[in-house]
């Protein structure tokens, strides 16, 4: 069975918090600032708010065992390089990159999450994002 979990980049701060599924009256890890008055207490007022961005797992974990959400920059290497930062999106059928390559359904060519490496995420890392 796979672990459910999200994650929420808070735009106001620049900052994500993880666990946001645990939200009830309090986050686990999550310590409110003067700033943070009028941010989401629950999971549902999380997916309601316009002021974050909301991620959740892919139930894959990289080649370093870390947890791959939507919105990571993965990189794969190849011949002893790696190839530019892609995108963890969720698309009609699953967790794709770029919507290109089907993630982990072992078919030849197809991206394999142990292959790969999180480097960063769109919201902390705009600079990786290839144009």
């Amino acid at each position: 069975m796979r672990e459910i979990k999200f994650r929420a980049w808070d735009k106001k701060s620049k900052r994500m918090i993880y666990d946001i599924q645990d939200a009830y009256d309090g986050l686990k890890g999550f310590e409110p600032r003067e700033d943070d008055s009028a941010f989401p207490t629950s999971f549902g007022r999380f997916l309601d708010e316009d002021g974050v961005v909301v991620m959740q797992y892919t139930g894959l974990k990289d080649k370093n065992g870390q947890h791959i959400f939507e919105g990571d920059l993965i990189v794969e290497k190849k011949l002893n390089f790696y190839v530019t930062p892609t995108e963890i999106k969720f698309e009609r059928y699953g967790w794709n990159v770029f919507g290109e390559m089907d993630f982990g359904h072992g078919a030849s060519g197809d991206l394999r999450p142990e292959d790969c490496e999180v480097v960063g995420n769109i919201h902390e890392n705009p600079d990786l994002i290839p144009t």
